[in-house]
């Protein structure tokens, strides 16, 4: 929400506070002898705030990972089978043009318009 308002000032607050709450748990489960869910939680803390930081860096994580499994499910679809098999070049062509796809729609169109092998693409 704060990226939102761009009120970088309150998402480092809310990132500290959810770090300060984060440890105050982690010792109560040490304190009450839950050893191992403590040192979980204390070591693992900084994950938790992970999405915030990089957005007070500018860079946006999407909220669902969705886009991302589809594409390494089309990947391993495109490598795995068993009768085909990629040369180092071929696999990398492959590669390029799937993330291409996924990432850039109009380079991806330029792909498509484009003979690959004897036209740079830009």
């Amino acid at each position: 929400m704060h990226l939102q308002d761009k009120d970088k000032t309150q998402l480092q607050k809310g990132i500290n506070q959810t770090l300060r709450k984060l440890h105050k748990i982690a010792k109560e489960l040490n304190e009450d002898g839950h050893f191992r869910a403590g040192e979980f939680i204390a070591n693992n803390a900084r994950f938790r705030v992970t999405f915030a930081e990089l957005a007070l860096e500018g860079i946006n994580i999407p909220y669902t990972t969705n886009r991302i499994e589809r594409l390494i499910g089309e990947v391993s679809k495109r490598c795995k089978h068993k009768w085909i098999r990629w040369s180092n070049r071929g696999l990398k062509d492959m590669l390029t043009i799937v993330l291409v796809r996924y990432t850039n729609k109009s380079l991806h169109g330029n792909f498509k318009k484009a003979d690959i092998h004897n036209e740079i693409i830009h």
